[in-house]
């Protein structure tokens, strides 16, 4: 009878796998034929009026990317692939274009986040939008009721709440501009010089209008909302409102060292960086700066803006913009005889944030922190 059974099986099996390979199509999920044109069919069903012909779907294998240019984990011990013995890296690499997985692994470090991968060839293509998971959120700021400004902020550690653009406020935050001046720095023999004036970054009213993130410049006397004399005699201007919205203030300079440090402790966190130490890099938005490396506003990063600083010549009375596309100014709030009026820089020659001391009547871009 064994022999009899083999002798009938072994041709049905062998038509039963002819008639597969002659076809080179398969159905998955019902005895349906697949349609003409596809070698793998998945389907429950004849398409409905709807043209649905399933109720299920198709769960891809769970795994757990590790690299972002290698075949791990499906050649992770490997040593062949992993030291490329004999080209096996480049031949398998190259004959698993295609491949698609679900990743389940979140590394920042890396800029792996679950989702659905496919391999090019060369790397791993994730097919959505990485959920990056930062601490943001909206800040309305309402003192024009006919124009409210909405601003990202981000919480880093520690160091609390920022703004992670610049402020574009054109008035007070009681909402009136009495005293506010809007124009260029003048000379010194001008009787406004020393009044609070602001203006736009670059001296360009299309920069603020394309990149609204830039926000205006501010002299220290429109920062603060105090007058020189004012200034000069508060040592330290902790938690001082100035011109930033109701229930933020103008960072000391203790606020922004605290900053610097979260962003040191946690590099991948707020930049596309490991290294900590590059404070200043991993503060400066990529946007026209081959060195900085700061994350987007929409996943958390600082993104500080290389606008330099506007000011006037006195002598030739000429406007200009010192240090444009190489250092971001911000002013701070602290002052005192001995370091004077200061603020925090971002130097895109310097891996490391910075102070530098700054003349009041220079128009400076204004970060604000969450009171």
């Amino acid at each position: 009878m064994k022999t009899l059974y083999s002798k009938l099986f072994i041709p049905v099996l062998a038509g039963f796998f002819s008639y597969y390979n002659a076809n080179a199509q398969v159905t998955i999920g019902s005895t349906i034929l697949p349609s003409e044109g596809a070698i793998l069919d998945l389907k429950e069903n004849q398409p409905t009026v709807n043209n649905t012909n399933a109720t299920k779907g198709l769960m891809l294998p769970r795994v757990k990317l590790t690299s972002n240019a290698d075949l791990f984990p499906m050649f992770l011990g490997d040593t062949d692939y992993e030291n490329n013995t004999s080209s096996k890296k480049d031949s398998e690499d190259k004959s698993h274009t295609g491949l698609t997985v679900y990743n389940i692994n979140l590394d920042i470090c890396e800029e792996i986040y679950p989702g659905v991968y496919t391999w090019d060839g060369n790397e791993w293509i994730l097919l959505s939008e990485g959920i990056f998971p930062s601490e943001t959120d909206i800040l309305v700021d309402n003192r024009n009721s006919a124009k409210p400004e909405q601003y990202k902020i981000g919480k880093f550690a520690d160091a609390g709440w920022w703004m992670l653009e610049n402020l574009r406020a054109d008035r007070w935050p009681d909402g009136t501009n009495n005293g506010l001046v809007f124009d260029y720095p003048v000379m010194e023999t001008d009787p406004t010089y020393l009044e609070p004036r602001f203006y736009y970054p670059r001296g360009s009213q299309s920069d603020l209008g394309t990149n609204p993130h830039y926000g205006y410049m501010y002299n220290l006397m429109a920062a603060t909302k105090l007058t020189r004399t004012e200034i000069g005699n508060t040592t330290h201007l902790i938690g001082i409102q100035g011109i930033c919205p109701d229930g933020w203030h103008l960072p000391t300079l203790d606020e922004w060292w605290e900053l610097r440090d979260a962003v040191e402790a946690n590099p991948c966190q707020y930049a596309h960086s490991k290294i900590g130490a590059n404070t200043g890099w991993n503060m400066q938005s990529m946007e026209n700066n081959s060195n900085g490396v700061s994350r987007s506003r929409e996943q958390g990063g600082f993104n500080g803006i290389l606008l330099g600083r506007m000011s006037r010549d006195q002598k030739t009375g000429e406007i200009s913009l010192g240090y444009n596309k190489q250092t971001a100014f911000f002013w701070v709030g602290a002052t005192n005889s001995v370091l004077g009026t200061q603020a925090a820089a971002l130097d895109k020659n310097t891996y490391a944030a910075a102070r530098m001391p700054h003349i009041d009547v220079y128009l400076l871009s204004v970060r604000c922190k969450k009171d």
